[in-house]
């Protein structure tokens, strides 16, 4: 990610309602994220305990590997303030408290997740541990064979360049905040509003076919 730019593209809300099983009343919390280039959405839902335990296996990692190139995004992780134990966890107050901390929690986790694709991509040596983090996210979420996203600064030569699919050149109107440009892997260049609909059911380009396994939103500098 570039310093100073926006790490975690994707937005999350995380809302709370009580549910019940077999006579057993709890908290349940379903979390949904969406993409901002491809508007699409992934949800799940998941309790108290299930957020305590991926939070505790990041702990353990980190307690094992304090030098690790990765411990910081862990570090970072693992001071977001996360909610603690509670013996009503079904009341309002509760829930809507720990739905926040939870999704600022989840904010943090994508930011390791794309930061560990940035290391699998850049750093061999990094290759396992990263792997390994982005799996654990995964399983968590249900989010798989989604493209890593992020938002890089260009120069004004991109005005020169037209959008693959309707050929019109770019403005500087569509480049001020990153997330009406994109650029795929292969280096082609599409407006959102042209793509965005491609992208949410495939994961090529639309004109070469190549993987896409990253969207970049482009922004003047």
């Amino acid at each position: 990610m570039t310093d100073g730019l926006p790490s975690t593209l994707e937005a999350i809300d995380v809302r709370a309602n009580v549910a019940a099983k077999a006579g057993n009343v709890y908290a349940q919390y379903t979390v949904v994220i969406t993409c901002p280039f491809t508007q699409a959405r992934w949800s799940c839902r998941k309790r108290y305990s299930a957020f305590w335990q991926l939070r505790e296996t990041f702990r353990v990692i980190h307690a094992h590997a304090p030098a690790s190139p990765l411990a910081p995004l862990l570090h970072a992780l693992l001071a977001t303030p996360f909610p603690s134990k509670h013996l009503t966890p079904t009341r309002a107050r509760v829930m809507g408290e720990r739905a926040m901390l939870f999704q600022n929690f989840l904010l943090q986790l994508l930011h390791l997740r794309n930061a560990c694709w940035v290391n699998l991509a850049a750093s061999p040596s990094l290759a396992l541990p990263a792997a390994r983090y982005v799996a654990l996210i995964a399983d968590f979420l249900g989010i798989y064979d989604v493209p890593m996203l992020e938002i890089r600064p260009t120069t004004r030569a991109i005005l020169d360049e037209a959008c693959a699919i309707c050929l019109d050149y770019m403005h500087a109107t569509d480049l001020v905040d990153g997330r009406h440009v994109v650029q795929l892997p292969c280096r082609h260049v599409y407006h959102q509003r042209c793509v965005g609909q491609w992208l949410r059911t495939k994961r090529t380009c639309p004109l070469c076919r190549d993987p896409t396994t990253q969207i970049t939103g482009l922004l003047l500098a």
